[in-house]
């Protein structure tokens, strides 16, 4: 698919979740503390935590805050893998990163080593062993710039050579004043997994997610600026283990085989119409190749066997998608919605359309129940004409969000209190079997049975 570094193959674990987050504490045993103690030589006569073992603790050098570690089967530990001034050499490689801020969430440069400071940086980011007093033992220091400033935040990456759904974890601490946000990605910025708020005040905490990952995905965990004029600096940890219990994926599809593509689910994707899809060039590099249909061609291409996909609940259905003409229709993007094409009444589903038939143009959301159907137009209006978006679905107890470039638009989030499940397997590139076909680029179709952030624009 990408190259990759060399992160070992890895399957779906049995272990149950992490749901603790302890500390240890230093005055002479291990027994849990209810809060961080003071640092690591307390001078001072009590312990910050509230359930100390002795009034003092003079006469024993304190350990201070330790993060919890990798839970087994542990893939790997940035902590235990770090490996000073240099990049992607521990046996499981992590790379050290600037997320550029560009509108697709794709930018990232590689971040050069500074014997000066002893970390990672550039510009007001770095990301090195935490050694300032009050450090966690198994922590990197990373601290980030003002959004006001530079245009690159700190990022920790991981390139996954193996697929399946994993555990991901990231223990912090605010180490200064300044609010931070702690943002888990996969592959782009708008791909996100969390996006979490750490005020400077905030207690120490943790970000745990089970997360699917394909081969070649980058896992992303990336630290910012939450106001303006912030400048965070967060002691953390990152690891990744196989103790995950549940796989959300329904399917994962990417276009990067000659013919078609890998993919990972229980459905299989085929080429429909005159003529069948193509490949082209995908957003990024990276991504590899996309698939390519067009109305000329009467290309379009179809879910196999994802009737009965099961939308009854939370989900989210996301695509990066290209669109290069206008046919001055209403073509979809992808759709598993409406009657099937001998007619009848409502079948459920799910439908992203761009409308070129009003003006000014729009992207339309349609949510079908087995008994109504419900549009919403979003305005301002929007035109993806000539370039690459990640357009991500969400829907989320009783509303749906519709959200593009990690940005929610206009008329969302919409009120979603129906079962949308559908018969209709999922067709790209085409709104049933005699809709107007669209002409464009698509890569990354994921269809996952979870609610993901729809918003992580910086």
């Amino acid at each position: 698919m990408r190259a990759s570094l060399a992160l070992l193959p890895l399957l779906l674990g049995a272990c149950s979740a992490l749901t603790s987050f302890d500390y240890t504490v230093g005055d002479g045993g291990t027994t849990a503390d209810g809060g961080a103690d003071a640092g690591p030589s307390d001078a001072g006569p009590m312990d910050a935590g509230p359930t100390d073992a002795g009034p003092t603790d003079a006469a024993t050098p304190d350990a201070g805050l330790v993060f919890e570690a990798c839970p087994p089967p542990c893939v790997s530990d940035l902590v235990e893998s770090y490996v000073p001034a240099m990049q992607g050499t521990s046996e499981v490689s992590w790379r050290f990163v600037a997320d550029a801020r560009d509108r697709l969430g794709v930018s990232y440069a590689e971040l050069g080593w500074s014997s000066a400071q002893g970390a990672f940086g550039a510009d007001g980011v770095s990301i090195g062993r935490c050694t300032d007093a009050g450090c966690p033992s198994n922590s990197l220091l990373v601290a980030a710039p003002p959004r006001s400033s530079v245009g690159i935040d700190p990022t920790i990456e991981l390139t996954a050579a193996g697929t399946g759904t994993f555990l991901v974890g990231v223990p912090y601490a605010p180490m200064g004043p300044g609010a931070a946000q702690i943002l888990v990605t996969r592959t782009n910025r708008a791909d996100a997994i969390a996006v979490i708020d750490v005020p400077d005040d905030a207690s120490p905490g943790i970000v745990e997610r089970e997360v699917f990952l394909a081969a070649g995905d980058r896992l992303r965990v990336t630290v910012r600026a939450a106001g303006e004029m912030d400048t965070p600096r967060l002691a953390l940890n990152v690891w990744l283990s196989e103790s995950a219990t549940s796989d959300r994926c329904l399917t994962s599809i990417d276009f990067d085989d000659t013919g078609f593509p890998a993919q990972y689910g229980s459905f299989s994707i085929g080429p429909n119409g005159t003529s069948p899809p193509t490949m082209t060039a995908s957003v990024a590099s990276e991504l590899g190749s996309a698939m390519h249909v067009a109305e000329a061609d009467g290309s379009w291409a179809l879910l196999s066997g994802s009737g009965g996909m099961d939308l009854s609940g939370d989900f989210t259905i996301q695509l990066w998608f290209s669109r290069e003409s206008d046919s001055g229709q209403a073509e979809a993007i992808f759709s598993n919605a409406g009657p099937p094409a001998s007619g009848g009444g409502f079948e459920g589903g799910v439908a992203l359309l761009v409308d070129d038939i009003h003006s000014p143009r729009s992207l339309e959301l349609a949510l079908d129940s087995r008994d109504s159907s419900d549009f919403v137009l979003l305005e301002p209006a929007f035109d993806p004409a000539n370039a690459w978006h990640f357009y991500r679905v969400v829907r989320e107890g009783s509303e749906v969000h519709l959200c593009v470039d990690g940005i929610e638009l206009t008329g969302s989030p919409m009120p979603a209190t129906h079962d949308y499940s559908s018969m209709n397997a999922m067709r790209i590139g085409r709104d049933g079997t005699n809709g107007p076909w669209i002409t464009g680029a698509f890569d990354g179709l994921r269809i996952f049975t979870e609610a993901l952030p729809c918003e992580a624009a910086p």
